[in-house]
């Protein structure tokens, strides 16, 4: 993409209203990416996304996630 495109979108999604369903989404997807790359630790991902997205982190989310984290640790790349 060329900039004068890249403006003109940014520009057109700067007058749209952001669903923050879908902002969530794709900042996990991206934390998880990450996660994924080995450049983030799951806990500091999670950390960060409570922090934005605060109350829809709660403690029952918290847990789910541990259990999973813990029957199904992540592989760490080599």
């Amino acid at each position: 993409m060329n900039a004068p495109v890249q403006i003109s979108v940014a520009v057109e999604l700067a007058d749209e209203q952001i669903d923050e369903q879908l902002a969530f989404l794709a900042a996990a997807s991206a934390m998880d990416a990450l996660v994924a790359a080995g450049e983030l630790e799951v806990e500091d991902a999670i950390n960060k996304l409570a922090a934005t997205y605060g109350g829809i982190l709660c403690t029952c989310n918290r847990k789910m996630l541990e259990r999973w984290e813990r029957l199904w640790p992540p592989r760490r790349r080599r």
